[in-house]
């Protein structure tokens, strides 16, 4: 498992231009690149991490093996998060153990560049048919200032989310709200441990090489 953390993000240096989705894309790609991990790959997006997921997967399918949107942010959902973003830092900051300050101006210059990646993403390739599972959290939010219409467009976009690819399937995480993998690690390594298996089932239907001389897929 390879995991980083963007620009800006805990000892990740502070972005040198605007956090776009294609910038934010390019740079993965280029450290996958010099750490020598070679594709296909499971993408696994929370948060905001979704639109970049979501992105590369359209500009690289080829890539691609399989997504897991983790409470994921959906293209659709970038003034709710802009609107809120005071709380989304905060979130975070409890999350990370972490002062606000090590963290907000990259929050802010990636949800000023949401519209644009909502827009790359729009105008990027059509989404692979790959395996897709989207975790959502179960817990109605408390803040008052999540309005009824508010959360019923979120858990909406959700839908979207896992309606992607014809191999999408949403997990509702009941217990949990924004952050699935601390309240109910056990169900998200549950849900990536399947979405592996199924990424693997279909590689080895699409490619014979990868079946043994008994037909069973290796």
């Amino acid at each position: 498992m390879f995991g980083w953390n963007r620009f800006g993000m805990q000892g990740s240096d502070a972005p040198g231009e605007r956090q776009t989705g294609a910038g934010v894309v390019a740079a993965l790609r280029e450290l996958l690149a010099y750490a020598g991990v070679q594709p296909p790959y499971v993408l696994m997006a929370h948060s905001l991490g979704g639109l970049f997921a979501n992105l590369f997967a359209r500009l690289h399918p080829a890539d691609v093996a399989a997504v897991l949107f983790l409470e994921a942010t959906h293209p659709d959902d970038g003034p709710l998060l802009k609107k809120h973003e005071p709380q989304l830092v905060a979130a975070l900051g409890r999350m990370l153990t972490l002062p606000e300050a090590f963290f907000e101006a990259n929050v802010h210059a990636e949800l000023a560049s949401v519209e644009q990646t909502a827009r790359e993403i729009a105008c990027a390739g059509d989404f692979p048919e790959v395996p897709v599972r989207v975790v959502t959290g179960g817990l109605t939010p408390k803040s008052a200032l999540d309005s009824p219409g508010a959360v019923g467009a979120k858990r909406a976009n959700q839908q979207g989310l896992a309606r992607l690819s014809p191999l999408g399937e949403q997990v509702i995480a009941q217990k949990s709200g924004h952050f699935p993998q601390l309240t109910e690690p056990e169900l998200v390594l549950e849900v990536l441990g399947r979405l592996v298996e199924d990424a693997q089932a279909e590689a080895g239907a699409l490619d014979p090489r990868l079946r043994g001389d008994d037909g069973l897929r290796r």
